[in-house]
């Protein structure tokens, strides 16, 4: 029997949360400068699952999608979908001194949610996050 789309947030939410507890447990700093959501320069693409792209756009405020190379939740410096975000807005951060810490969680959460992509029978796809969103908003209307 397939999960319900509830079931499948659960199910997504319980392994970004996971996520979360091993960031909290190393402490990284954040200076909340929004510098993580802006791609201009070309040295930062944020990748995420279409598991992840879903459970964002279900959770979040619909927004005008205009520019691929800023992520279209922030504003001003802030993140508008901070318990929605995707696991790599959860383990980037500008001044890291622990990378293949956070590399490690982020590469197990992926497995997780590549797993859960398998065991549900969804085709695993990953990519660029905004290009995503621009591919489901044109796919949905």
């Amino acid at each position: 029997m397939p999960l319900s789309l509830g079931e499948l947030d659960l199910a997504v939410a319980q392994i970004l949360d996971a996520a979360d507890r091993e960031i909290a447990a190393l402490a990284p700093h954040c200076e909340a400068c929004g510098k993580c959501c802006h791609f201009e320069d070309g040295a930062r693409v944020l990748f995420a699952s279409a598991l992840e792209v879903e459970f964002l756009a279900r959770r979040a405020k619909p927004v005008k999608l205009r520019k691929r190379n800023v992520c279209p939740y922030l504003q001003g410096q802030k993140c508008t979908v901070r318990d929605a975000r995707p696991l790599g807005c959860r383990t980037f951060f500008c001044k890291d001194l622990d990378a293949q810490r956070l590399h490690a969680v982020y590469e197990d959460g992926l497995c997780r949610l590549a797993a859960l992509s398998r065991r549900l029978g969804f085709e695993w796809s990953y990519g660029p996050m905004v290009d995503r969103l621009f591919e489901r908003a044109s796919a949905v209307g």
